[in-house]
């Protein structure tokens, strides 16, 4: 996210390079398991709440953001299951 970020300060970006980008991210996320390390998910959350109707919302990116959600929330319950634990 951090060289997108450059980019787009940079330069004018068009909706296509910023969509383009999120696919492939949810795609290597979604599809493919790989780790995200940079917050696209969080960005695109927070980007759900501009959004009239969901269903103009790509299903690829909802997609991402609901694993992500998950993944969250897993991570939280593990961490908190070994602090109660300790």
């Amino acid at each position: 996210m951090r060289l997108f970020g450059i980019y787009t300060e940079k330069k004018r970006v068009t909706d296509i390079i910023i969509r383009a980008y999120f696919t492939v991210k949810s795609d290597l996320f979604f599809m493919n398991d790989e780790n995200i390390k940079d917050n696209i998910f969080e960005y695109l959350e927070d980007g759900l709440s501009d959004v009239d109707d969901i269903k103009e919302f790509p299903e690829y990116l909802y997609a991402g953001i609901v694993k992500s959600i998950i993944q969250r929330r897993i991570n939280l319950t593990l961490s908190r299951q070994d602090y109660v634990s300790r």
